[in-house]
C-alpha cells in the first residue's frame, strides 16, 4: 500500500520518497541524481540530440559540417581540436548550427553567443535590438557586407584567433540609442566611416585594427563615452583621409578620431612601437591620418578628449586639433606635418584649451587650437584617468 513519489526540483535533481498509508514521508529511496541541465542541439531547426549535462555544465559536440553555431543563455562557445566545446550551460539551453543565422539571431531574446566556423556575406545589415545581449566570436573568419551592423543593444565582438576581419563596402558599425558596443581584438575595415557612435550609446575598444579607406575611423556624436585601451592587444586606427574626388579632397574633411558632442573620449595605453600608414603596429596605440587631422574636438563639442599613452601622427596636417571641447594629453608622441604653418584665427567664446604635460613629445606642426590667443598650455597639473 506504500506509494513512491518522484520530484524534479529547480536544480535539476530527481528525488524519490516512499509514503505510508497516512501520507507521511517514510524514507528516501536511493540517492539524489542530477539529470540536468539538458542541452538541446539543433541544425536548421531539426533537433539533432539532447545532452544531459549534469554537474559539469559543459559538453563537447561535433562541428556539424562547419556551420556557424549560436547558443542562448550565455553559453560559452569555443573550438577544441575538431570539436566544439560548450561551457556555462544552464537549464533550457539550446545551440543551433545554422548558416542563415540572421533571422535566428533576431528571434533569440536571451543572452546569445555565436561562434563563426565559416565566412559570412551579409545580404542585409545585421541589427541588434535594444532587448538583446549578443557576443560574436569571429574566430579568424570574415564577415562582409555593405553597412555591416547596427547595434541598439549590448553587443560584444571579439576574435579569439586575432586574424578575422569585418569588411564593409560602406559603414562598418553604427551604434545607436543606448547601445553598448564592446570590441576586443577585432579587425574592421570600411570604405566609408568605420565606427559611428550616436544618441546615448557607448563604445569600448580593447585591441584591434580599425581602418577606413576614405573617411573618419571613429566618430562620437553621443552624449556617452568612448574608451580605447591596449590591455588585450595593440590598437591601430588609420585613414587615408582621401574622401571624394581629387578636386574635392580637403585637409579639414577627414579625421581619424572626432568628437562632436557632450560625450567624452578616453584613450589609455602605451606609445606604439611604430606608427606608419597601412601597416599596423605590434604594441601600443597608433592613431594615424595620411592626409587630414588625426584627433579633433569639433565645433560645438562640449566633451573632453583624454589621451594617456598613444602615438598620434598626421603626415600632411596636424596631429591634434581643438575647436571647443578641451583636450588633455598626459603621455603621447604627437607628430604632424613639418611644413605646416597653421595660423587660422577663430574668435569664439566657446573656445576650450589643449593641456599637455612634460611627458608629451611634440614633433613638427602637431597641436593647433584655432584661436587668436594661444590656448595650448603645458602643465603637469592635469589628470587623464579613465573612468
Amino acid at each position: 500500500d506504500k506509494k513512491i513519489v518522484i520530484t524534479f526540483n529547480e536544480q535539476g535533481t530527481i528525488e524519490a520518497y516512499t509514503y505510508d498509508e497516512s501520507g507521511n514521508k517514510a524514507y528516501k529511496s536511493g540517492t539524489s541524481r542530477k539529470i540536468g541541465p539538458i542541452l538541446t542541439i539543433k541544425k536548421d531547426d531539426t533537433i539533432m540530440q539532447k545532452i544531459n549535462v549534469g554537474d559539469s555544465a559543459n559538453a563537447i559536440i561535433n562541428k556539424e559540417d562547419s556551420s556557424n553555431i549560436l547558443c542562448n543563455n550565455s553559453v560559452a562557445i569555443s573550438e577544441e581540436n575538431d570539436n566544439i566545446k560548450l561551457d556555462n550551460i544552464k537549464m533550457d539551453s539550446e545551440c543551433h548550427f545554422n548558416n542563415d543565422f540572421e533571422p535566428l539571431l533576431s528571434s533569440m531574446d536571451t543572452e546569445t553567443s555565436m561562434l563563426l566556423l565559416k565566412n559570412i556575406d551579409l545580404q542585409n545589415t545585421l541589427v541588434i535590438e535594444d532587448n538583446q545581449n549578443v557576443t560574436i566570436d569571429v574566430n579568424g573568419k570574415t564577415i562582409t557586407g555593405n553597412d555591416l551592423i547596427t547595434n541598439r543593444g549590448h553587443l560584444t565582438i571579439k576574435d579569439s584567433m586575432k586574424t578575422g576581419l569585418l569588411r564593409a563596402k560602406e559603414t562598418g558599425i553604427t551604434n545607436l540609442s543606448n547601445g553598448a558596443l564592446n570590441l576586443i581584438n577585432i579587425n574592421i575595415e570600411s570604405n566609408d566611416k568605420t565606427l559611428i557612435n550616436n544618441d546615448s550609446a557607448s563604445i569600448n575598444i580593447d585591441g584591434g585594427k580599425y581602418i577606413s579607406d576614405t573617411y573618419n575611423v571613429l566618430e562620437n556624436n553621443s552624449t556617452n563615452n568612448i574608451k580605447i585601451s591596449d590591455q588585450s592587444g595593440r590598437v591601430y586606427l588609420y585613414t587615408t583621409g582621401l574622401a571624394g574626388s581629387e578636386s574635392e579632397i580637403n585637409v579639414y574633411y577627414v579625421k581619424t578620431i572626432m568628437n562632436t558632442s557632450s560625450g567624452n573620449i578616453y584613450i589609455k595605453g602605451h606609445r606604439a612601437d611604430k606608427c606608419v600608414n597601412n601597416e599596423a603596429n605590434e604594441t601600443g596605440i597608433c592613431i594615424y591620418n595620411d592626409y587630414g587631422r588625426t584627433v579633433l574636438s569639433e565645433v560645438n563639442s562640449t566633451g573632453i578628449i583624454s589621451i594617456d599613452g598613444a602615438t598620434i601622427v598626421s603626415t600632411n596636417f596636424v596631429g591634434v586639433n581643438s575647436y571647443t571641447g578641451a583636450i588633455y594629453i598626459c603621455d603621447a608622441l604627437i607628430d604632424g606635418h613639418p611644413d605646416i604653418n597653421y595660423s587660422k584665427q577663430r574668435l569664439d567664446s566657446k573656445q576650450e584649451y589643449i593641456y599637455y604635460t612634460s611627458k608629451v613629445t611634440l614633433q613638427h606642426g602637431t597641436i593647433v587650437d584655432d584661436s587668436l590667443e594661444s590656448r595650448i598650455i603645458q602643465t603637469d597639473d592635469i589628470s587623464c584617468d579613465m573612468p
